[in-house]
């Protein structure tokens, strides 16, 4: 099961606002959801059970309890009494999220959940012996354990057996310490989402640098200091998404200069804590050509700006810089026009002198331009009232003069308008 990479819906939760796409919670992770199917004992019931899209299903079974006729389906929210699922020999696909699971106990048949590959069990009330007991379903691929109230730091055994495993979720615990070694023993992984917890590291990680197969880790809201942190991923060609939000920026001057093998397509790096007055934006970004989404928002990076980005990646959906300390003397945008590009967001920076004429035809399909508190002067592009419907547009807290265009006072187009703090006249 890989991971749906299409990058749009991920720019709508990003941006805080809705391009008329399909809407993608979490972090730009599969379109569609782990649908495992777990097997596994609930309170008051005997054998196995599972549960899909908030129904209870489960499997019938003869009067004398002597095989597996079928599949029925109980009314939402009600479970079916007395199943006795055993030989569930070719149960591939497990959902239990969000019930009052406290444990797994399995059965003492020795082949029942044998051919088990995904198993979902988000929003239970779990215990980090799960970790240690797992290593039973051999068979697994996928394992989604989010906000399951696992605390404190990993088990060294267990979970670490799932040599098979491709895509792992812990996010949105209360688990701590340093990455432990044996996560490189998951050798088939490409999809990584340990965001929520308080993971630490202040260098490269030897388990990341050994998962070469990884395409999508999501870092965020950690203790990692992630500039270190990123040689972790300096020979990962297959790496696709990298989401680093809320963690810690520390200025090492030891850290040495390398070059990716990777072309990433998702970036982010937003508010993270630092002491510096200005930081430098991460180097191995002079090495990308193929990003759609980028966010360095509050970060308090400095220095020339960040718009050669722009120019060396022509795919660009999402480009976020707001709440830095860019230098940007005039608003450069690319030579070439880009077709894709639907938000720019540059506000709280220094960017200085006049919006280019041609920015409509350079970005013809933009829905989001954000430009607020700068040090724009002159007048305001007549062509930005008449970019498509929903268009929202804010460029207030600047010095731009002249007078409010007519055809911008007068747009269909527009859902969002601000422009106070200028020196506009009527």
């Amino acid at each position: 099961m890989a991971p749906n990479l299409d990058l749009r819906p991920c720019i709508a939760e990003l941006t805080g606002i809705s391009t008329g796409l399909s809407k993608l919670r979490h972090r730009c992770k599969d379109s569609e959801r782990l649908r495992p199917s777990v097997g596994m004992q609930v309170p008051g019931m005997r054998g196995w059970c599972w549960q899909k899209h908030g129904q209870w299903l489960g499997m019938g079974v003869t009067k004398d309890g002597a095989g597996v006729r079928g599949v029925e389906e109980a009314e939402e929210g009600r479970a079916a009494e007395n199943f006795v699922l055993n030989n569930l020999t070719n149960l591939k696909k497990l959902d239990m999220s969000y019930n009052e699971i406290e444990s797994l106990q399995y059965s003492h048949e020795p082949d029942v959940l044998i051919n088990l590959e995904e198993l979902m069990l988000d929003g239970s009330h779990l215990n980090n012996n799960i970790l240690q007991n797992i290593h039973v379903l051999d068979s697994l691929k996928a394992l989604s354990l989010n906000d399951c109230g696992l605390t404190g730091t990993i088990p060294t055994q267990g979970w670490c057996d799932l040599r098979k495993l491709e895509v792992l979720v812990f996010s949105e615990n209360a688990l701590e310490g340093e990455l432990i070694s044996c996560l490189a023993n998951l050798s088939s992984l490409y999809h990584l989402d340990i965001s929520g917890n308080q993971f630490i590291g202040n260098g490269a990680s030897i388990a990341l640098a050994n998962l070469t197969l990884i395409r999508f880790v999501s870092l965020s809201r950690n203790l990692f200091e992630v500039l270190s942190f990123f040689m972790s991923f300096a020979n990962h060609s297959h790496l696709k998404v990298l989401s680093n939000d809320q963690n810690k920026l520390v200025k090492k001057f030891t850290i040495q200069t390398w070059v990716p093998k990777f072309q990433i397509q998702v970036f982010c790096l937003s508010n993270c804590t630092t002491k510096e007055v200005h930081n430098e934006v991460p180097k191995f970004l002079y090495y990308q050509y193929d990003l759609r989404v980028i966010d360095l928002s509050y970060n308090n990076f400095g220095g020339k700006g960040s718009l050669w980005l722009l120019e060396n990646n022509m795919r660009m959906e999402a480009f976020l810089m707001k709440g830095n300390s860019f230098i940007n003397r005039d608003l450069q945008i690319p030579s070439h026009p880009n077709p894709y590009m639907l938000v720019i967001d540059i506000s709280e920076n220094k960017t200085q002198r006049q919006i280019s004429t041609n920015i409509c035809s350079i970005f013809p399909q933009l829905t989001k331009l954000n430009l607020s508190s700068n040090i724009l002067e002159g007048n305001i592009p007549p062509c930005l009232g008449s970019l498509d419907i929903g268009f929202y547009l804010d460029l207030s807290h600047n010095q731009l003069s002249g007078g409010i265009l007519e055809k911008l006072a007068k747009s269909d187009s527009l859902v969002f308008l601000r422009l106070s703090n200028n020196r506009l006249s009527v």
